[in-house]
């Protein structure tokens, strides 16, 4: 029944000041605006209301930029963009939360490539799409050839001096193969004879030109014996492009020379086989801010290289994070100042090494998009400044072009790299390929890929078998699977249970050769199948993994099968599974934060206890955990159910003693960092792996809820899960417990520099910080 009613009014809001005479009537209730000179401001009142304006709050150029771009995504939303093929499409799975992801980042590639055009459209330059770059692409890379692998020994006259020259910051001789995409690994530095012997191997246009490049380097080779007729010939061909002093070396056969270089300047080339070796810089912990790591006190090449590295390598632990930084700028920030500064410091100028501004460009260009300006400003600089730059620093530019999805970007640097002399290298091949999120895409790029022979460097193959796992993945769960139903309505049809991921594995082995599957593509790997459901291909996963020992995981392994896992019972069982084939992994923050969720979702104050104490040992809780529990403990008067319950258990979480103790110290109320100094004050840690007592935790608060629902008594001094400690071990690294002959690089990664093809197993020169120098590893 209607009441009559068909519309509201509600007044306006006002503030009433009394004084003076009021312009507007009382019986009027919505007036107009009134001039001054109007009779009516002469009505008669005892009150004057004046409707007080507050003046804006002035917006930020970064709010206004911002609210722009919002308005443009919404205007152009449904239009198509200029590149569809770099739209990634929604996929519907089975999991309504996972459906919804998908959409989410369907419609995020829509805007940025709206945006992407907008920019590309007010340039005013050509359109061109991904058909266009991959057929530039095809134009200008030249056919790579066979892959060749040879013994270079230099003869004893001269390898001292090589030996020198081929370690400084420009002319490493890891540097030049990496730049020429070939791979080089040091046999001996100097052997008994005194020959400098190494290994090389790669393409026929890798190896060419490597050797050219040493050849130019050393300076003081006078012959070059070469006893592979092939090599001797393209070497011949290729002496009208060769830089000025290095055509008149002569090439001689193997019997012009004789069977031994050791007494002369020769460098001797012959057929052996290789593996591979650079000398890199390892991710180190950093204890202090930035730019309190202490400057040369000469500059030389070698130095601000390695004070490049130092800032750039250097990782600052999530608890000293905000201590040493407590406001902007932050440790990334401040780096990047310091970067910049240094690159255009007069003083250090002489000393800018090519090595060094790779480093610092590619730090800058993966820290985010607002960033790279400041990188293109040391690009800029350098080039002013008449530093020879190479092939590797525009690759550098073009993967991090791929990473933002930006086709026109990508276009221009490629011009820009081929313009300048350089023809594109296998990694801008495998940038563009993971820029195309489509599969069909994918797959016609690495069919043009092997077209001219760039598929036949291991390296490089190895780099296009990560990229194209997933894909492949994908594939075979769609192809095997049950269709979906086109109704929401409609059931949705069971999982598929016997995926084979053994012989999907062996299969990508045939493809793209040992080597394809590291700790990225793994955690990949593990996440695609947790979508579907495949618990149990998960597990055969890590088995495969840990039996063939392809990669080791880490604690993003742990998180992503957290977070993929259904059902708390089969999230433990798959804990306990990782931990018993590899017991020395770390959990990181984002896992003590899956887990304390867990443990506050089902009200388990054990496992809160547990984890909240071992999060606090290894420094790495996170604010909502921190929160979370200063809330608990500061919360009084009326209570949730679960904050009833664990309010009771409060003195089990945080421990009865330590409890009493900061609330007599702290009687106005503390937060949870207040109890970091008493459980840290006498320099103990846990004695006891972390599942271990997770385990325990979880049985006896599986048995504390069992008892009450039963309606019996429970003792809390009997059902506490106690944590034993012990002396802390001064020295020890977040990578000790790593087995031996795992290298700390892979462990410690650098989630700003990590790159997919200078990660190999078989390093055996790097570099590590110790106090405030770099020394050689031999990662031992």
């Amino acid at each position: 029944m209607s009441l009559g009613i068909r519309s509201l009014w509600r007044a306006r809001n006002l503030k009433v000041h009394t004084g003076g005479l009021s312009p507007i009537p009382r019986e009027q209730y919505n007036p107009p605006f009134f001039p001054r000179s109007s009779p009516r401001q002469w009505y008669s009142t005892p009150v004057v209301v004046r409707r007080i304006i507050q003046p804006a709050k002035p917006k930020s150029i970064s709010a206004i930029e911002n609210e722009h771009r919002k308005n443009m995504i919404r205007a152009n939303f449904g239009a198509k963009p200029m590149e569809p093929g770099l739209i990634k499409r929604p996929f519907r799975y089975r999991n309504k939360r996972l459906a919804r992801q998908s959409l989410r980042q369907f419609r995020r590639s829509v805007a940025r490539q709206i945006l992407y055009d907008a920019t590309h459209k007010a340039s005013g330059k050509p359109t061109r799409n991904w058909r266009a770059a991959m057929a530039f692409m095809l134009m200008v890379t030249p056919n790579q050839g066979e892959i060749l692998h040879f013994r270079v020994i230099i003869g004893k006259d001269v390898a001292e001096k090589a030996r020198e020259i081929l370690s400084g910051p420009d002319t490493h001789i890891s540097g030049i193969c990496r730049k020429n995409e070939s791979l080089v690994q040091m046999v001996n530095e100097i052997s008994k004879d005194g020959q400098l012997i190494f290994n090389l191997s790669g393409s026929e246009v890798a190896v060419r030109n490597s050797l050219r490049e040493i050849i130019g380097v050393v300076g003081s080779i006078t012959a070059v014996r070469i006893s592979d007729r092939d090599l001797r010939n393209l070497m011949f061909d290729s002496r009208k492009n060769a830089e000025e002093g290095q055509s008149e070396i002569p090439f001689l056969r193997g019997e012009e020379v004789g069977d031994t270089t050791i007494n002369d300047m020769t460098m001797t080339v012959k057929r052996s086989p290789s593996s591979t070796t650079h000398s890199i810089y390892k991710p180190y912990i950093l204890n202090q801010r930035a730019d309190a790591i202490p400057m040369p006190t000469k500059w030389t090449k070698t130095s601000f290289e390695e004070y490049v590295a130092a800032l750039v390598y250097g990782q600052v632990p999530n608890h000293l994070a905000r201590a040493l930084y407590p406001k902007f700028p932050d440790h990334q920030h401040t780096v990047v100042e310091l970067l910049v500064n240094l690159f255009l410091n007069r003083v250090s100028r002489p000393s800018i090494s090519l090595s060094a501004t790779k480093m610092a460009i590619s730090f800058m260009e993966s820290s985010g998009h607002g960033l790279r300006p400041l990188s293109h400003l040391i690009y800029w600089h350098v080039r002013t400044l008449g530093i020879p730059l190479d092939a590797e620093l525009y690759t550098t530019f073009l993967v991090n072009a791929s990473k933002a999805k930006n086709i026109n970007t990508f276009n221009r640097l490629l011009r820009v790299m081929v313009r300048r002399g350089y023809a594109p290298q296998s990694r801008a091949w495998v940038a563009f390929l993971a820029m195309m999120p489509r599969p069909s895409i994918k797959r016609y790029i690495v069919g043009k890929l092997r077209e001219r022979n760039l598929d036949q460097n291991p390296m490089i193959l190895r780099a296009v078998g990560r990229e194209m796992a997933t894909v492949d993945l994908e594939y075979e769960l769609l192809r095997r699977s049950t269709p979906l139903p086109t109704t929401s309505s409609a059931p949705l049809p069971p999982p598929p249970v016997d995926f084979d991921i053994r012989s999907f594995i062996d299969e990508q082995n045939d493809k793209y050769g040992i080597g394809w599957l590291d700790t990225i593509t793994l955690n990949k790997m593990l996440d695609v199948l947790g979508k579907h459901d495949l618990l149990d291909a998960c597990k055969t996963l890590l088995g495969v993994v840990r039996s063939a020992k392809y990669t080791m995981p880490d604690a993003a392994t742990l998180n992503t099968l957290l977070s993929r896992t259904k059902g708390f019972a089969k999230q433990m069982a798959i804990l306990k599974t990782i931990f018993t084939y590899w017991h020395f992994l770390k959990p990181d923050e984002g896992t003590y934060h899956l887990l304390f969720r867990l443990a506050w979702q089902r009200r388990y104050p054990n496992m809160i206890r547990v984890v909240w104490r071992y999060a606090v040992h290894e420094r790495k809780t996170s604010s909502k955990m921190r929160y979370t529990l200063s809330k608990l403990l500061k919360q009084t008067g009326d209570f949730s159910s679960r904050t009833k319950f664990l309010k009771e258990w409060e003195d089990v979480i945080i421990g009865q003693t330590i409890l009493s103790e900061i609330r007599a110290s702290y009687p106005d109320g503390f937060h949870a960092r207040h109890l970091f100094p008493k459980y840290l004050k006498n320099g103990l840690e846990p004695a006891v792996d972390f599942i271990v007592k997770l385990q325990e935790a979880v049985a006896k608060d599986m048995k504390i809820h069992r008892l009450l629902k039963e309606g019996k008594a429970v003792d809390k001094r009997s059902l506490s899960v106690p944590i034993p400690l012990k002396r802390l071990e001064y020295g020890r690294t977040q990578t000790s417990d790593a087995p031996k002959g795992l290298n700390n690089a892979d462990v410690l990664r650098n989630k700003y520099l990590y790159d997919e093809m200078a990660q190999n197993s078989s390093q055996t020169e790097t570099k590590t910080r110790k106090g405030n120098e770099w020394v050689i590893d031999d990662g031992e």
